[in-house]
């Protein structure tokens, strides 16, 4: 039959680009804040929302994000809610 003797192919689209979204909860004098929620929110999120705790020097990633625009939002008992948009690019 057409085709004998040679093995099956596989077609992939170009994969998109995932980007990594990293930064740090810190007070206002500076010191990092452990343990603070921070969650993500963005229409380019499959699945809705992701959130996480702070690690012991405040930080914490999101990794593969698409090109896009995401509103951050960190809370900490005793602390006010802090927001701001980041945008993730090329």
């Amino acid at each position: 039959g057409a085709g004998a003797g040679h093995p099956p192919r596989v077609s992939r689209a170009p994969a998109a680009p995932h980007r990594r979204l990293a930064g740090r909860v810190v007070d206002d004098p500076g010191a990092p804040r452990a343990g603070a929620e921070v969650t993500l929110a963005s229409e380019s999120l499959i699945g809705g929302p992701q959130s996480m705790i702070t690690d012991d020097q405040g930080g914490f990633a999101f990794n593969f994000l698409l090109v896009g625009e995401y509103p951050v939002e960190a809370t900490l008992v005793g602390f006010q809610p802090a927001a701001e948009i980041n945008h993730v690019s090329r």
